[in-house]
């Protein structure tokens, strides 16, 4: 894609558009083009019908803004001298100036590639270390027998990390942990961190353990937790009381 070019020089204006620019221009972007949409929870924006409606709009913005959109141009060379002269398998461009806003680490099936990363290394650029965000867990190698066995349970819960916490479901898969809350939490999660889970934010677990340890203390805990947990879940966490370094249990009551 080329649009109207940004020099490095311009570069701190540009940054002060972004910010300027907020999720509610996109939102009255959206509306302006009658684009119905609904919010789910924690302010999740989706549209009514599909995605492609906001591919669509998109499309229709550079056109009217005069853009020349190009796609399927892999990029072979890169080079500066009077101008930025760009080779690509589709042909070569020049320009006085470039913007990078492609690459990305997360998911390369998708394509993601680090090219942006490697262009602003080689120009001298500061580049600040890439961590994950908006990405699932992935359970370590002696780890990986629960979340096998527990692939495909979801359930509402609470993650916390770095001080931000979100409730929404997770989602065990047999490579590890999953759904909205994860994704939202990965985004804070710094090497070292912890990342805690509450799976029974809607319960107060410590006076509902202790009334089941009355009432019924030949109970297994496997069939106390089934009252509210998801029975495969219920199953496992007693597994879990051993010491572990990887999944540490904290006592919540006697």
């Amino acid at each position: 894609m080329r649009a109207r070019p940004v020099s490095l020089r311009q570069s701190g204006l540009l940054q002060v558009r972004l910010h300027r620019y907020t999720q509610d221009d996109f939102i009255a972007l959206v509306e302006r083009h009658r684009i119905p949409y609904h919010e789910k929870t924690l302010g999740q924006l989706f549209c009514d019908g599909s995605a492609r409606a906001i591919v669509a709009m998109l499309l229709a913005e550079c056109a009217q803004g005069g853009v020349d959109v190009r796609v399927g141009h892999a990029v072979t060379d890169l080079s500066n001298a009077d101008g930025f002269r760009l080779t690509t398998s589709g042909g070569c461009f020049s320009a006085s100036a470039l913007v990078l806003a492609t690459g990305g680490l997360s998911i390369p099936k998708m394509g993601a590639t680090g090219l942006s990363y490697e262009v602003a290394r080689r120009f001298g650029l500061r580049v600040v270390e890439p961590l994950p965000a908006l990405v699932p867990l992935k359970a370590t190698s002696e780890m990986l027998g629960l979340p096998a066995l527990l692939a495909g349970v979801s359930l509402d819960a609470i993650t916390s990390c770095g001080g931000q916490s979100f409730r929404e479901n997770i989602l065990f898969t047999h490579r590890g942990l999953s759904g909205p809350a994860i994704l939202q939490i990965s985004s804070y999660w710094r090497p070292g961190d912890v990342i805690a889970l509450d799976l029974a934010p809607t319960h107060d677990a410590a006076a509902f353990l202790l009334e089941r340890k009355q009432s019924r203390p030949r109970a297994e805990p496997k069939t106390v937790l089934a009252e509210i947990l998801p029975a495969r879940l219920a199953q496992a966490l007693p597994r879990l009381a051993c010491p572990s370094p990887r999944w540490p249990i904290s006592p919540i009551a006697r």
